[in-house]
């Protein structure tokens, strides 16, 4: 399983991606395996999710992030959940779908998405209709406008639309001003969204977007705009792909620093391959189930006519808010004794993800079921866990590629000598025989590495994660 350090020279992406696969490839190599917890899902999106992975070939794990930030941008800032007294969570998400060119990451968010893009054509073209009689009343005197029975200057219409790409912050600024529910950032690749962040002064759009994901208040006041921006509780949730020689974007610079890396949950198939087109289609009554389930997530959420400080409130039962509890009391043991920062803040930003999947599946189970529970129980804690856990898992694969891709030649040649299983004295001993190291740098990259590259097996002992 070793790579020769010939092979390896190829190019830094070429070799994280070839350890990245030998460490997936102890999976079944037959079928495409995904660890994705649907079982979390209500029955009809579970059908949906797998007919679309039968029929249509979308990786279950690429269809299912699509449905979670759908059903957050649906319910934006309508549904929030308290989680205690100051502390309340809404459903924003930042989801990227990671793979290699070709591996059917664009078609799940399109099919997924589908409904909210003509629910904007829709109410696209009733703002166009409006704003033609707008302009129209506009052009008329007073006079003109008490003969037609208006008494009042109409105000201006403003489109609602939910789903936007490729905005600058400005221009997002302005659509959410107008729209108190919030919107779904839709980008088919994510490097142009983390390219923005350095179209202006380095780090301001980075900061916008920080604020965004904690829901904070947003003001913009430029001397173009006749009037400055003022958002108290501005949503957005975020969903593309990317492929993996980008990662590496994200893990440099201010973005790893400022824990902007740990707020993306990363969809991540553990195998990915192409699949053969189906002969048999995918039947009419699955498209029409979707259609159907985000149609009421959309009648109840998006079509009312709440403003910004009108919203439902969701809470946990005791049985529930208990087991959280004990979640969160293991999450912080791991935190305090895991070596890698990186690592330790992608688990600590877990803590604000599984309160904001309970209330994603809550609301999920209710436009699914016809419910109309406001209480969240422990059996959707349990669902979150188990979300929350796959989230975490992708992170850590993809923090490893990453860091693979910083090892030296040197570093990578030493990895690939190493056992599965190895001693403190063993990493010493093949530096110093291999490389000509002294022993106190092969104990170095050891501790660099751990439980990023390596894990701790027992005192003295370590295993190679790759």
């Amino acid at each position: 399983m070793a790579l020769s350090i010939k092979n390896m020279c190829d190019g830094i992406k070429k070799d994280a991606i070839a350890h990245i696969r030998r460490f997936d490839e102890k999976q079944e190599e037959d079928k495409v395996v995904s660890t994705f917890p649907i079982s979390c899902f209500p029955s009809d999106i579970q059908k949906i999710v797998l007919a679309l992975r039968d029929f249509l070939g979308f990786p279950i794990d690429y269809t299912s992030a699509a449905i979670l930030v759908a059903f957050s941008s649906g319910i934006g800032n309508q549904v929030r959940i308290k989680v205690k007294n100051g502390w309340i969570e809404s459903a924003t998400l930042y989801c990227a779908l990671v793979g290699k060119p070709g591996s059917n990451k664009s078609h799940p968010m399109s099919f997924i998405l589908q409904p909210f893009i003509l629910h904007d054509q829709r109410t696209y073209e009733a703002y166009i209709s409006a704003l033609d009689e707008y302009e129209a009343l506009k052009e008329m005197t007073n006079k003109e406008r008490l003969a037609k029975g208006i008494e009042e200057m109409p105000q201006m219409p403003h489109w609602k639309q939910m789903v936007v790409s490729d905005v600058t912050q400005e221009s997002l600024g302005k659509v959410l001003s107008h729209n108190p529910h919030g919107v779904c950032l839709y980008s088919d690749e994510l490097a142009s969204w983390l390219k923005n962040f350095e179209r202006y002064n380095k780090g301001s759009e980075e900061q916008f977007w920080l604020s965004l994901f904690n829901n904070k208040l947003v003001t913009t006041s430029r001397k173009m705009d006749k009037r400055p921006i003022n958002i108290a509780h501005p949503f957005a949730s975020v969903i593309g792909s990317i492929q993996l020689d980008i990662l590496q974007m994200l893990m440099k610079g201010d973005k790893g620093k400022n824990g902007f890396f740990d707020r993306i949950l990363f969809a991540y198939p553990k195998v990915l391959k192409k699949n053969k087109w189906q002969t048999e289609d995918i039947g009419q009554d699955v498209v029409d189930m979707w259609e159907r389930i985000a149609g009421r997530l959309i009648c109840k959420y998006v079509d009312g006519n709440q403003t910004n400080s009108e919203f439902e409130l969701l809470s946990f039962s005791d049985e529930a808010k208990q087991h959280l509890w004990m979640w969160q009391e293991q999450n912080t043991d791991y935190c305090n004794q895991a070596s890698a920062d990186v690592l330790v803040g992608i688990s600590c930003k877990m803590e604000t993800y599984i309160i904001r999947f309970c209330l994603i599946l809550q609301m999920m189970d209710n436009i699914c079921n016809g419910d109309n529970s406001m209480v969240v129980n422990k059996h959707i804690v349990e669902k979150a866990i188990s979300l929350v856990d796959y989230f975490k898992d992708n992170a850590n694969r993809v923090i490893r590629l990453a860091l693979w891709d910083n090892l030296d030649e040197s570093q990578r040649e030493l990895y690939d000598k190493l056992p599965e299983r190895f001693a403190t004295s063993e990493i010493k001993q093949m530096g110093k025989a291999l490389l000509g190291w002294e022993e106190k740098k092969g104990s170095r990259v050891l501790k660099s590495h751990l439980d990023t590259l390596f894990i701790m097996v027992e005192f003295g002992v370590y295993r190679k994660i790759l």
